[in-house]
């Protein structure tokens, strides 16, 4: 793939992020996806975004929780969300506009990445979009578009992408980028680099067992050496976090998922609206069409017509996927309201980054990582042979028929807040006023 036709796929899907968020994308210089959540994402990123210059520590001590220190690790920092935003932030006087912006660029990036990565995996461009599309369109996605950090999913899928390339031709330049991608991804989201470290347990005997050429000393020291560059990075942020953890003894109570959600839409989405689904906070639908097109892709894996290592890889990202599913039910099963006894999580909980998790069921990431990779082995086997006319016609048809499974004009309305020339003249002010003492502001919340 050259640069020139990556730049026009990454072009492409930033259009279809703008398409897909609309009538808030239409809006963005003066709604926000909602007014909580959203809100308090903004603050975050833009602090990280515009105080860099402070320095390691001094950029978590933020302008909130005084006189308590570090308060911009009460919740994700969002470092990597900061260091992509610096310009926005700099250069656009309104930041609701640059947060929006930021959304955008990040759902473009991350079905850019999936494109990547499934490209790799499946040899299949056609494929590759309409497994792209599902990944970064879900209606998961859509549900978290408050939580910024929840839809940047494009680090750790280039982390995969080239430890895939290291894997596959050795070069360890590719270890360079995986250590990268996931120091990045660490920065990002806690969550989803906890997730990422379950995967990868899953990952690397999958490398390993597709790539038997791999099985040397001096390449499972380069990986060490790789893994243990990310380690370093991530203990400059982790460290201080659990610090404060300590500090105040945070604790937070673990929530169990029902798995039925997986097979219910329930969000109002436009091709399944007219069944009247209850609307819910988050959404982890999957489905039926996307589900279908993945069972084809089950079938081309097994049926023989994969290469070797093509298959063995596409058999771990199925193993994750299953693995996600159990342990997005939290410590008690459940499906349709029926009680099945205790979850794999339930084991999770003993371990320290897992005790403290309030909704496991974000493991969600990973099925949907396994279920795209599957509906784009599907694609490919439905699409190949097909002339380039009727193979892109097809990828469009399939991708629109994914879309109308998950989006939902409800999750992309925004509201309105004050941004620009209608900000309230005490802010003018304030900011005219930098070293005001610590105020409070009252009420807390809309």
């Amino acid at each position: 793939m050259t640069w020139f036709r990556s730049l026009g796929w990454a072009a492409l899907y930033f259009v279809l992020a703008f398409v897909v968020l609309m009538p808030l994308s239409l809006n963005a210089g003066a709604r926000l996806p909602d007014d909580g959540d959203a809100m308090l994402g903004l603050w975050i990123i833009w602090w990280s975004a515009t105080h860099f210059s402070e320095g390691y520590p001094g950029i978590f001590d933020a302008n909130a929780f005084y006189p308590h220190p570090q308060g911009l690790l009460y919740s994700e920092p969002m470092l990597s969300e900061g260091l992509l935003s610096t310009a926005l932030f700099h250069g656009l006087d309104n930041h609701v506009l640059a947060a929006n912006l930021l959304t955008l660029v990040t759902l473009a990036l991350s079905a850019f990445a999936a494109h990547l990565l499934f490209r790799e995996l499946t040899g299949s461009t056609w494929g590759a979009v309409v497994g792209a599309v599902y990944f970064a369109f879900t209606a998961y996605t859509f549900s978290q578009l408050p939580r910024t950090q929840l839809i940047t999913l494009q680090w750790f899928l280039l982390g995969l992408f080239c430890l895939h390339r290291y894997f596959a031709g050795g070069k360890r330049a590719y270890l360079a980028g995986f250590a990268l991608f996931s120091a990045l991804q660490g920065l990002a989201c806690f969550y989803y680099l906890i997730f990422y470290l379950v995967a990868l347990t899953i990952f690397f005997p999958g490398f390993f067992w597709a790539f038997p050429e791999r099985r040397n000393k001096r390449s499972i020291a380069w990986i060490g050496a790789s893994a243990l560059s990310v380690g370093i990075v991530l203990a400059l942020v982790t460290l201080p976090y659990l610090s404060l953890y300590r500090l105040y003894a945070f604790t937070s109570p673990t929530d169990s998922y029902d798995l039925s959600g997986y097979f219910v839409p329930h969000s109002e989405t436009l091709l399944y609206g007219f069944m009247g689904p209850e609307y819910a906070l988050v959404d982890n639908f999957l489905g039926y069409v996307s589900l279908l097109i993945a069972a084809f892709g089950i079938m081309a894996l097994f049926r023989g017509a994969k290469a070797p290592p093509e298959r063995k890889m596409g058999l771990a990202y199925l193993a994750v996927a299953l693995i996600g599913f159990a342990l997005s039910a939290g410590p008690e099963l459940r499906f349709g309201g029926l009680e099945l006894g205790a979850g794999p999580y339930a084991l999770l909980q003993k371990l320290g980054p897992f005790q403290n998790l309030r909704t496991p069921d974000r493991f969600s990431l990973l099925v949907k990582l396994g279920v795209g990779l599957l509906i784009a082995h599907g694609a490919a086997t439905l699409l190949a042979k097909r002339t380039t006319r009727v193979g892109a016609l097809g990828c469009a048809a399939l991708c629109a028929v994914l879309l109308a499974e998950q989006w939902s004009p409800r999750r992309t309305e925004g509201r309105e807040v004050p941004s620009g020339k209608t900000l309230p003249d005490v802010y003018r002010w304030l900011r005219a006023h930098p070293d005001t003492s610590p105020i409070a502001e009252l009420p807390v919340r809309p």
